[in-house]
């Protein structure tokens, strides 16, 4: 059973409004949820780049050649390492130089030894990914967002954390407990999306919820319609949608209800194809009318609701 609470904000004091189940009050945000999700994959990264360097200073474990000269594995020991600013219990392996009786220092030991702010726009480009479902993407920026090479990380690495991050974004959500904030009218501006060029905006947000204006198929950057098809105009309206809701603090996941805007409802089934792409198992509800014209002679715009 979901329970769900209401906080309105009142000031800088948000004010619980109705209770529903009890409970403690301190979720997380989505920022923070991603960090604590993405910790895990960060912490296998760390293993793989120690693993790798391990392999370059002393060969192969069993191997009898390949590494450095005189250098010799040497157990593990428990240490920690900071993954951003948080300071995390790791198993480090060890490397020795036994002619000349010392221990090796590890580079990616040692890097990780300070606190370091976290890459924003890496962790927006993770946001972004998951929205549109690309979640190999995702999986290659892990490492870089916690400060580690992304070169050293192997294809099985992105393998296995593309399917652990698929697993976290289509979670079913059935019986957990919801906090809805109260904050009045908010805008939502991003330059991943095409600019609002009259008295509209991209997006504007409400008491939890995300109300788009339509999208067609303009590319952000040029402000050129592109693709001629309905199913390529849909690709590039569903990659604009998906960027406005993630700047909103939100994801295709959470879409709640479309209205698509077709030219000529013969290319139903192009754009439906695309769109049932890029929503997964997700299924939101959605109204589909023929439109007598679109702005820009396009063929395809769709606009959403959506919790935020």
């Amino acid at each position: 059973m979901q329970t769900v609470q209401r906080i309105r904000r009142k000031g800088n004091a948000a004010r619980p409004e109705a209770v529903a189940g009890g409970g403690d009050l301190g979720e997380p945000g989505a920022r923070v949820a991603l960090i604590q999700a993405l910790i895990p994959l960060g912490l296998e990264a760390v293993a793989e780049e120690l693993k790798q360097e391990v392999v370059t200073l002393a060969g192969e474990r069993y191997a009898r050649s390949g590494g450095r000269p005189g250098l010799v594995r040497w157990g593990r020991q428990r240490r920690s390492v900071y993954l951003g600013d948080q300071k995390l219990p790791v198993l480090i392996p060890r490397v020795r130089d036994r002619e000349r009786q010392v221990e090796m220092p590890l580079a990616t030991y040692q890097q990780l030894q300070q606190p370091r702010a976290l890459d924003e726009g890496l962790f927006r480009r993770i946001l972004g990914g998951l929205a549109c479902r690309e979640y190999a993407a995702c999986a290659e920026a892990v490492p870089a967002a916690f400060g580690l090479a992304p070169s050293t990380v192997s294809r099985r690495f992105v393998r296995a954390s593309a399917r652990r991050l698929r697993e976290l974004q289509e979670r079913s959500l059935a019986g957990q407990r919801w906090v809805a904030l109260l904050i009045g009218l908010g805008v939502v501006a991003t330059p991943d999306a095409p600019q609002a060029i009259g008295p509209y905006s991209q997006a504007v947000t409400t008491d939890g919820m995300i109300y788009t204006a339509g999208q067609i198929a303009l590319d952000p950057k040029t402000g050129q319609v592109v693709g001629a098809t309905a199913a390529e105009q849909t690709e590039q309206v569903m990659k604009n949608l998906a960027a406005i809701l993630v700047a909103a603090g939100s994801s295709l996941h959470n879409v709640v209800k479309t209205t698509v805007y077709l030219t000529d409802l013969a290319d139903f089934a192009a754009m439906n194809e695309v769109y049932a792409r890029h929503f997964g198992a997700h299924k939101p509800a959605r109204s589909t009318v023929q439109a007598a014209a679109l702005p820009k002679g396009v063929k395809v715009e769709i606009d959403a609701i959506a919790l935020r």
